[in-house]
């Protein structure tokens, strides 16, 4: 028997003993930071080109500078990069904010 305090009230709750007997439970392991184990060392860092590095410099320095707002085709990736920057990291582009300035750049 085991109880769990409710409202100032003992609520009793039998189990029974074979439950905590029993051998051939399923149990999951849970790895702590998972995600940054497995990936850390199989990210991809691409080489942009400068004419990239520029068109992203322009929409970046015209929102923080000139309060101009980025065409909203791109304005997620943008803003993306300049909380990057405003908040002191290292930008680093998104695979879908990078597809974005990609296809804009081109059209």
């Amino acid at each position: 028997m085991s109880g769990t305090v409710i409202m100032n009230r003992v609520i009793k709750v039998q189990i029974p003993k074979i439950i905590f007997d029993r051998s051939d439970w399923v149990k999951y392991l849970v790895v702590v930071d998972w995600n940054s184990r497995i990936f850390k060392e199989d990210l991809y860092e691409a080489i942009t080109t400068e004419k990239f590095n520029n068109f992203v410099y322009e929409h970046v320095n015209a929102y923080i500078h000139q309060k101009k707002a980025p065409p909203k085709e791109i304005a997620n990736a943008i803003m993306n990069i300049t909380d990057d920057i405003l908040s002191d990291r290292d930008p680093v582009i998104r695979a879908g904010d990078y597809i974005q300035l990609q296809s804009f750049m081109r059209g």
